[in-house]
């Protein structure tokens, strides 16, 4: 179970926006500023349990005076980070009735990593692996 052991070391992470649609995380590790943002259902809608609410994640480095940046670097941060980015989730799917998470990703090494991650966490979530755009649903 040693996938199971990166996810044991996540660092803190500070939720700097909330509402009923928009949930945004900031993440610090080393000099490096992460940002974690979810679109949860459409912004109308008021969320139910017992309707299908779908919550688009979207993870990425954040460079001053550039903003967000989605270019893949080999700085041995990589158990960190994921490990964060599930306990993150973790809260996400605590406070929100989500049923449906939407990922994406477009090296096939990342995608890979999320399919494993899903695969080993969320074990009883339909996959539905549409290219680049990964659907995990709630059974």
């Amino acid at each position: 179970m040693r996938l199971l052991e990166l996810f044991d070391r996540p660092v803190p992470f500070e939720i700097e926006n909330e509402d009923d649609h928009y949930y945004e995380a900031w993440v610090r590790i080393g000099e490096q500023q992460y940002i974690y943002e979810a679109l949860i259902g459409k912004e109308d809608e008021v969320l139910d349990p017992d309707d299908i609410v779908e919550a688009n994640i979207e993870f990425a480095k954040y460079v001053v005076g550039f903003g967000r940046s989605y270019i893949l670097t080999n700085d041995h941060n990589a158990a960190i980070i994921l490990a964060t980015v599930v306990n993150i989730t973790r809260d996400l799917l605590s406070k929100y009735p989500i049923t449906d998470l939407v990922f994406t990703a477009k090296e096939p090494k990342r995608k890979a990593l999320y399919l494993r991650m899903i695969g080993k966490l969320i074990p009883t979530w339909a996959v539905a692996d549409h290219g680049t755009t990964i659907i995990v649903s709630k059974p």
